[in-house]
Parts: C-alpha cells; structure tokens; sequence
C-alpha cells in the first residue's frame, strides 16, 4: 500500500462500530497488524500512535534466533489532526438516554453541506420520488428481481438499508416493509411475528416433507437476518442449517429438480 488515503482509509475501518453483535458493541481500541511495512511509509504519531517494535524470528539449525528492530520513520503525513480538540467516545453509565434526532447531510462533488435532513425525511422524499404509488411498490417488492433493484436504487442515493434499519432501532423488522412504512405509513410487525402467522397457514403442504423441512428452516432463517440470504438460492444450500439435512444435489431432488427448487424460493420470497 503505497497511498496514505488508502492508508488512513483502512486504519479507519478499524474504528468502525458493529451495533448488533456482541462482543463488540463495547468497542474501544483495536490492533494494527502490518505484515508489509506499510506504517513505515506513513508514521505519523499524533494520528495513528506509537507502532510496537518488531520481532524478527529466524531458524538455524534448529535453533530460533529473535531479532528486535525498531520501526523506521521513512515518511510523516501531514498532522490533519492539529488545532482539533480530541475528544473519548461518550459513554453513560447509571441512566437511561433518548436519540434526540437523527441527521442527514447531502453533500456536493467537494463534500460541501448543501441541505440538511432528518435521515427518515430524507429517505421518505427519495422513496416517493422513485414510487408515487404505494400498492405498486408494494406489489413490486414481492418479486425478488424488483427487491433487488429497488436495494439497488437506493443505494445509489446513499440509503444502506442495514444502516437504516440500525438508526431506526428496527433491526428486527423487514427491511422493505420499514421503508415502504417510513415512505408511506403504517405498522410493521416484527419478521419473527410475521413467520409465525405465515406458518399458521401452513404455504408448503403441496410439498414432500424434506423439501417443506427445507422451506421451513429457510423461512426461520429469513425470521433471523431477513432478505439477505434469499437473494441467491443457489447459495442457500451450502448454509449449515440445510447440510443437516441433505446435500444440495439431494435438497434439489426432493423438489424435482433445479428449476422446481428456484420456483419454489421464488414462492416463498412472494408470501413473505
């Protein structure tokens, strides 16, 4: 790595917080291992902190030789951190707090502000824009190829619908369903809820029992991440859950075949 924006760009990625799993909801430091040199390049101190020294280990004749050399301060980027006031990230113990408000800036080609929004009437403006009508979104979601460029869309205008859902504190919801109901209105139950109603209708009686086994841990799995893993059923059978049961060439015989098995996931994106 040879750029110091690629190279600022992947130390930051370690500061990045994961709010859904633990352990690392609590996350206050990460470790830097460079196996190519790299911090030598761009050393700078104030911004990246002081490197371990190395350990070099060599083996002659069956014995282990250790070597300690010191890092080497070839280059020092500029200091893009002076005149900011550092400042730890903010953790309250002993109360309870509220979100005050969540915001969204559009920017420029220069990264200049040009409006400030609320994150949700940003993404209900960019929805309706994209969908005037409620019912034919709605319609259009239950095919996974329009799920997919409607994700795709979206992205464009800088909605990621994990993020989205994260913000909202709706991580248990249908994606989908949150946005058509941040676009539009409406309650949206929670996937796990959903799938218990759905299986109260019992959908894959016309189905052998392996194959309504298959449909049945796909749907839980569907309660579990949501529409993530239905975007490619081919994918679907190399997870865990289903190698419990069976091949994938033993799963595709029990639905009579590639193409029955694709309709059938393709069924079951539709009722859900």
């Amino acid at each position: 790595m040879k750029d110091v924006d690629d190279f600022k760009q992947t130390i930051g990625r370690g500061t990045r917080l994961n709010l859904t799993e633990k352990p690392f909801q609590n996350k206050y430091w990460f470790t830097i291992l460079d196996y190519r040199g790299s911090t030598e390049l761009f050393f700078d101190s104030k911004f990246d902190g002081e490197p371990y020294d190395w350990e070099i280990e060599k083996w002659e004749k069956g014995e282990k030789k250790t070597t300690k050399k010191k890092s080497k301060r070839k280059k020092k980027t500029e200091d893009v951190t002076k005149g900011i006031k550092q400042k730890d990230r903010p953790v309250v113990d002993g109360f309870e707090v509220d979100l005050a408000s969540r915001i969204f800036y559009k920017l420029d080609a220069d990264g200049n502000h040009l409006k400030m929004f609320e994150f949700e009437e940003y993404t209900k403006e960019k929805i309706r824009k994209l969908y005037p009508d409620e019912m034919k979104l709605y319609k259009l979601l239950k095919e996974p190829e329009q799920r997919k460029t409607f994700k795709e869309k979206l992205q464009k205008l800088q909605i990621n619908f994990q993020e989205f859902q994260i913000l909202t504190e709706n991580t248990d919801k249908d994606a989908f369903e949150l946005l058509i109901s941040v676009a539009y209105g409406g309650k949206v139950i929670s996937r796990r809820e959903k799938v218990s109603k759905i299986k109260k209708r019992q959908p894959f009686k016309k189905y052998k029992e392996i194959a309504r086994k298959v449909l049945e841990v796909i749907l839980d799995l569907y309660a579990d991440v949501g529409h993530r893993e239905l975007e490619n059923p081919k994918n679907l059978l190399q997870l865990p859950q289903l190698k419990k049961i069976g091949s994938p060439i033993e799963i595709v015989k029990e639905f009579g075949g590639v193409i029955e098995y694709q309709k059938a996931v393709d069924f079951l994106s539709q009722i859900i």
